[in-house]
């Protein structure tokens, strides 16, 4: 597990993360870090998920362009909308 805190905030900064919260509650894939709780205590929202090895996401996404892995884009041959 992994906690994070969130030490100073606004009214509205509270609001945007309990609105990702939310999400993250209803997310259910493989591939999507697992929300396991959230609880406030000495006026800090704390908030505590799976841990997942291999760096940050900042880490994976910086190797992986490095290496091609990941494009941004749409493929050729894709059809746009």
């Amino acid at each position: 597990m992994v906690m994070k805190e969130l030490i100073r905030f606004d009214e509205e900064t509270q609001k945007t993360f309990l609105k990702e919260v939310k999400v993250m509650r209803c997310l259910d894939h493989p591939n999507v870090l697992k929300f396991i709780g959230l609880f406030y205590k000495d006026k800090r929202i704390h908030f505590v998920s799976e841990y997942i090895q291999g760096g940050t996401l900042r880490e994976t996404i910086v190797k992986m362009v490095k290496n091609d892995i990941l494009w941004l884009g749409t493929p050729t041959g894709w059809p746009l909308k």
